[in-house]
This record gives structure tokens, C-alpha cells and sequence, in this order.
């Protein structure tokens, strides 16, 4: 459903898999997906397709861990479907801690939080972690702001840059939150338009990605089609060049006759 997502491809691949692990796999079973796997792996190399992201959740993940070369993000509302969402995307990046403030903690997040680059803390100690914090997320359903301008400036002593994301509706930030020494703030908006720009860019990738599938899946099937006669070659032992293209020429288009003459360098 999503445009390059890479998950039927990973099934597929594991499939394959157990199949030739119950050998299963004959040889054009084999030559046939063995060419999707490359194909697959061209369309990533030379195409856009599946090179930015499209969730809100996987985009303000991907700011966060590139605002600063090791990030320490605080995520407020970590057990909710959004902010779970993002810390699971958040652990995957080798240079981000996460310290994730929580009201509950599901079985879920009991799972992510095993992680040796998470540490959970109550959301009612959150401030005590924002000056530390190089980004701090809140994606929260509380109909309350999590975070202040007022307690910001209570709690920030150390002078850096910062970012703050704001996924939740109704905001979690309170205006005065952006005015915060160095604080750069961010809202859901902001990643709904880069998602459009990407799921745009992905559409324009689409194009080359089927021309790039048109040619390859006519290489494959002239592998195949050679693979199957080739056991018939032998016929044409002791037969002149001119007997064979008389032979095609009842079988093949002008063109598709013309294209075999050049090849033979019969210009």
C-alpha cells in the first residue's frame, strides 16, 4: 500500500528461501527470481523509490537523529501509537540515546524499552531531563500542554542548540516553548508536507522503476526462451546463415528481422 515499501519484497526473499531450503526451486523457478531480486536492487540503487520516508513517525525520528552527531532525544507519551511508533525508529540510530517519559508502560514498550540505548524515566520527572536533551518529541493525547515555555526556562542551564517536535493535536508545545534560547520547534505540519514531497518523489521514480522492470523482464525471458532450446541447437548443425534467415523470415516482423540482419553484420 505504501509506494517502494520494501516489506512484500522481504517476504518474498523469505520464501524463496524455504523453498530452495525444500528444494524446491527448479532452474527457471530460480533464474526467474533470482533476476526480481536483482531488479529489486536496481530499482533501490538507481531510483528514488524507496530512499525517503513516508510516516510521520519515521520522518521526525530521522530529524531527530540527524540534528546532532550523537543525540540525545526525550520522548514524552512513549506507550502511545505515535510516540512508540517513533522511539522503535529512533533505537534503530547508533548515535541516539533515548530517555522516554512515560504515564504507564504497556507490554510494548516494555519490549522496546530493553534496548541498551533506552532508559525510562515517569513523565512526571520529565524537566528534570530537558536540559540534557538535544531534541525533545511529545506526542501525547493529553488535551493539556506537556511541555512549557515557563518550566523550559526553569530547567534549560546549558546554552546549545535544540529541537522540538510536536505530533501531537491539540499541540503538546505552548507558544512560548519557541522562544527558548537556541530551540527550534517544529509541528506535525511540517512532516505532512515533507511526506507529500517524498510520496511525490517516489511517484516520479515510479516511471523509471517500470521502465527499468519492462527491460529486464525481457532479458529474462530471453534467457529462458535460450535455456529451453537449447537442447534443439543441434537442428541447425550443417545449416547455412541464409537457409536460417529464410527459415525466420516467415516467423518474425520487418523490424525484428531487420535487427537480426544488423546483428549477423549483414549491413
Amino acid at each position: 500500500m505504501v509506494m517502494g515499501e520494501d516489506e512484500v519484497f522481504r517476504q518474498i526473499k523469505e520464501a524463496y528461501a524455504e523453498a530452495k531450503a525444500a528444494e524446491a526451486v527448479g532452474g527457471e523457478f530460480n533464474m526467474t527470481f533470482q533476476a526480481a531480486f536483482a531488479t529489486a536492487k536496481k530499482i533501490k540503487t538507481e531510483t528514488a523509490l524507496s530512499a525517503s520516508a513516508l510516516s510521520i513517525a519515521t520522518l521526525a525520528a530521522n530529524e531527530a537523529a540527524n540534528f546532532a552527531p550523537e543525540a540525545n532525544v526525550l520522548i514524552i507519551g512513549s506507550t502511545g501509537k505515535t510516540g512508540m511508533t517513533v522511539m522503535k525508529n529512533l533505537i534503530s540510530h547508533k548515535n541516539v540515546r533515548v530517555t522516554a517519559a512515560s504515564r504507564s508502560h504497556n507490554a510494548d514498550f516494555k519490549l522496546v524499552a530493553k534496548a541498551e540505548n533506552v532508559r525510562t524515566v515517569s513523565y512526571c520527572d520529565r524537566y528534570a531531563y530537558v536540559d540534557e536533551a538535544d531534541c525533545i518529541i511529545s506526542a501525547t493525547s493529553s488535551p493539556h500542554y506537556t511541555i512549557t515555555g515557563r518550566e523550559l526556562k526553569k530547567h534549560i542551564k546549558t546554552a546549545k542548540s535544540r529541537l522540538f517536535i510536536d505530533l501531537a493535536v491539540p499541540p503538546d508545545f505552548d507558544d512560548a516553548s519557541a522562544l527558548t534560547e537556541g530551540a527550534r520547534l517544529v509541528g506535525i505540519d511540517y512532516f505532512q508536507s515533507l511526506a507529500r514531497e517524498n510520496n511525490l518523489r517516489r511517484a516520479n521514480s515510479a516511471k523509471t522503476a517500470a521502465e527499468i522492470i519492462a527491460a529486464e523482464t525481457d532479458e529474462l525471458k530471453k534467457e529462458l526462451i535460450f535455456r529451453r532450446f537449447r537442447g534443439n541447437l543441434h537442428s541447425l548443425e550443417g545449416m547455412t546463415a541464409e537457409t536460417l534467415i529464410y527459415r525466420l523470415k516467415s516467423v518474425l516482423t520487418a523490424d525484428e528481422l531487420e535487427k537480426i540482419l544488423k546483428a549477423a553484420g549483414g549491413e
